[in-house]
């Protein structure tokens, strides 16, 4: 076994990541020592700094990467039989993705506030999810090429809604179910080519 991974392969710099993430979502940033961080990752407090400069760079680094693989491939590639369908699973996806607590989401909500760097990686994640749900609907309505603007205004709304919910419903109140959202929005959407 390597000095850098447990009994399990688990290496230090992601047992040092999942350590952050549950201490900046209890604790907050500012509140973590280094010092805590090492004992819950089980690593010698030098590590921390071997794998990161800073613990600013700690942090950026886990909303980076975690936000990165939560935000992959999210959409299938192959189109919805139906605008509607697109737009029920594109609400439920990034329902499950912006709407529902998790401690990235506590972390980012948190140091936003504070740090420029957040709100930032927080709006690259927004951006990230529109496109990839605009681009969706494009392909649900039978259309290639460049991304109509009105599927990007829905892909805009489901995401801003979901981040929303996760902030005031616990659960998403019923008018948001999908298939209602799904209704309301696809009015006003050009039928399929």
């Amino acid at each position: 076994m390597s000095p850098s991974t447990d009994g399990e392969g688990t290496s230090a710099r992601e047992r040092i990541l999942a350590a952050a993430e549950t201490l900046f979502a209890e604790r907050g940033f500012d509140r973590t020592s280094t010092s805590a961080l090492a004992a819950a990752a089980e690593v010698p407090q030098g590590l921390i700094f071997y794998h990161f400069r800073t613990k600013e760079e700690l942090l950026r680094s886990l909303v980076e990467e975690r936000t990165a693989g939560e935000l992959r491939d999210l959409l299938p590639d192959e189109p919805a039989v139906s605008l509607a369908a697109a737009v029920e699973l594109a609400w439920t996806t990034v329902l499950r993705e912006f709407g529902t607590p998790n401690p990235l989401q506590r972390i980012v909500l948190r140091e936003m506030l504070s740090r420029p760097d957040m709100r930032r990686a927080a709006h690259a994640a927004q951006t990230a999810i529109t496109e990839q749900t605009a681009r969706y609907l494009t392909r649900s309505a039978g259309r290639s090429g460049e991304t109509p603007p009105v599927f990007r205004t829905v892909a805009r709304l489901l995401v801003v809604a979901a981040s929303l919910c996760e902030t005031t419903s616990d659960p998403p109140p019923p008018e948001l179910e999908p298939g209602a959202v799904a209704t309301a929005l696809t009015r006003g959407l050009p039928e399929p080519d």
